[in-house]
C-alpha cells in the first residue's frame, strides 16, 4: 500500500465553540512525491502524456468534530479567511462536507475539506451554523508529518469484531501502539492488544453488540512516543465482493458457475434482475447515474450498495473537452469538476438509506490525483485500470491498488482489474 498521501496534524489555534460542537484533532494529508515510487511513476507518466499537467501537490483537511449536546448538530457552512469558499483567494477547494450531516449527541463526526494544491501558508477555518461561527481555528498545512496513519478498518461479517490496521509512513516498525474508542463506545467495546508485522501494526475490537450499520465508527490512536491519529469509517457488513460489471440482460446463473457473488450495474436495474440476484444469493452495486436511488432498489434485499457513477475522472475530461474554456482550463485544473455532485449524491442516498455504503469508480484519467481527489467522497473505492486492454500486464492492477489504497484509506478498495 502506497502512503503518497502523508498523514499529518496540524495542531488548530485560536479555537473557539459556540454551542456544542467542539474541535479535536485536525489531520493534513498532503501528496507528496518521492516517499514511494509507485506514485512518482504515474506522476511521471501522466506528466508525458499531458505535459501541462504537472505533478500536483493536492491536500485535504480533516477536522474531527464531538457534539457534547444533547441533540444532533451540524454545520451549515464553510468561511477560509474569512471568505467565503468559491471567493478564497488562497486557492481552489474541489469539495467539502461533514460526516454524518448531523453528529449524534455524544458522537463525533468530520469535517473535510479537499483543495486541489496545498495551501502556501496557514490559514482559518470558520465552520459556521447559521450566523454563527461553531467552530474557528488555524491550520497549517506544512505541519510536521506524523509516522502513522489508519490504514484500513474492517468488518467482520460473522462477529460483532472490527479488526484495526496501521501503517507506518516510513517502512519503519510501529512499536506501543494504543487505540482507543469514543466514550460512547467505550463501554460497548474490547480493544484487543496489538499485533505487529514489519510496518503493520493490526488490532482487533470486539464489540458486545454489532455497531449499525451505516453508521461512522470514530477511532483515535496512539504511538509510543505519544503521536496522535484519528479516522472515521463507515460501518459494512464486511462483505466481500467478487464480480463484474453488466447489463439488464446479465446472465446471473452464469456468475454463480463461475463464482462470483456481485454484480455491477451500468444503468437501470430491473425488478426481474434484482429477484433473480436474491434468488441466487448475487448481491448488486446499483449505478445511481449522480441521481438518488428509487424505492424500488432501496427496498430490495439484493442490493448491496450503490455506485455513485462510474469514472467521474473520464467524465470531467469530458465536460472540458466539450466545453472549452476561454483561456483553456490546465489539465491538472480539470480533475474534480464532476467531485461536487458526487458529495452531494452521497448525502442525498445516505438520508434515504442510512445503512447501505456508497461506491464510486474511477479509470486511470488524471492519474494519480484523481485517487486522490475522489478517494474519500465514498465509502468504498473501486478504480478501473485495463492492463490487458491496453497491452499491458497484471502488473499495472498491483501498482494501481497501491496507489488507490492510500487515497482511500482507512476505506475499502474493490479492484477491477479488466473491463
Amino acid at each position: 500500500m502506497n502512503l503518497l498521501s502523508l498523514a499529518r496534524i496540524a495542531l488548530a489555534s485560536a479555537v473557539f465553540a459556540v454551542g456544542t460542537l467542539h474541535a479535536g484533532l485536525v489531520v493534513v494529508h498532503s501528496q507528496w512525491m518521492g516517499d514511494w515510487g509507485s506514485g512518482q511513476a504515474f506522476a511521471e507518466e501522466t506528466a508525458a502524456q499531458a505535459p501541462a499537467f504537472g505533478i500536483l501537490l493536492g491536500c485535504e483537511f480533516q477536522i474531527f468534530l464531538h457534539n457534547a449536546g444533547a441533540t444532533s448538530a451540524g454545520v451549515e457552512s464553510l468561511r477560509l479567511d474569512g471568505q467565503e469558499v468559491s471567493a478564497w483567494q488562497g486557492g481552489e477547494v474541489v469539495w467539502h462536507r461533514l460526516l454524518p450531516s448531523r453528529i449524534p449527541p455524544g458522537g463525533t463526526g468530520q469535517y473535510t475539506i479537499r483543495f486541489r494544491v496545498r495551501p502556501a501558508s496557514p490559514c482559518r477555518v470558520d465552520l459556521n451554523r447559521g450566523s454563527d461561527t461553531a467552530i474557528s481555528l488555524a491550520v497549517d498545512p506544512a505541519a510536521s508529518p506524523r509516522r502513522f496513519r489508519f490504514d484500513r478498518v474492517a468488518f467482520d461479517p460473522r462477529e460483532p469484531l472490527a479488526r484495526v490496521y496501521l501503517r507506518s509512513r516510513d517502512g519503519k516498525p510501529l512499536a506501543g501502539i494504543q487505540v482507543s474508542l469514543p466514550d460512547d463506545a467505550a463501554a460497548h467495546g474490547n480493544v484487543g492488544t496489538a499485533q505487529y508485522f514489519r510496518d503493520i501494526c493490526a488490532v482487533d475490537i470486539g464489540f458486545a453488540a454489532a455497531p449499525a450499520l451505516g453508521s461512522y465508527l470514530y477511532l483515535k490512536a496512539q504511538d509510543e512516543v505519544g503521536e496522535t491519529v484519528a479516522c472515521l469509517s463507515r460501518v459494512t457488513d464486511g462483505f466481500m465482493p467478487l464480480g463484474s460489471f453488466d447489463g439488464g440482460d446479465a446472465d446471473l446463473p452464469a456468475f454463480v458457475r463461475a463464482g462470483l457473488n456481485t454484480l455491477v450495474m451500468h444503468g437501470g436495474v430491473p425488478r426481474s434482475l434484482l429477484d433473480q440476484a436474491e434468488r441466487l444469493g448475487i448481491r448488486v452495486i446499483a449505478d445511481l447515474k449522480l441521481a438518488p436511488p428509487g424505492e424500488d432498489q432501496r427496498a430490495h434485499p439484493a442490493v448491496w450498495s450503490y455506485l455513485i457513477v462510474d469514472e467521474p475522472d473520464m467524465l470531467d475530461w469530458q465536460y472540458h473537452r466539450t466545453n472549452p474554456a476561454t483561456p483553456p482550463v490546465s489539465w491538472g485544473d480539470q480533475v474534480g469538476h464532476h467531485a461536487p455532485r458526487c458529495v452531494e449524491t452521497y448525502a442525498a442516498t445516505a438520508a434515504l438509506d442510512p445503512m447501505r455504503p456508497l461506491a464510486l469508480n474511477l479509470d486511470m484519467t488524471y492519474k494519480p490525483d484523481n485517487w486522490y481527489t475522489y478517494g474519500h467522497v465514498p465509502d468504498v473505492f473501486m478504480h478501473d485500470n485495463y492492463p490487458l486492454m491496453y497491452g499491458g500486464t497484471l502488473n499495472m492492477t498491483w501498482r494501481t491498488q497501491r496507489e488507490v489504497r492510500s487515497a482511500a484509506a482507512p476505506n475499502p478498495t474493490v479492484a477491477l482489474y479488466q473491463n
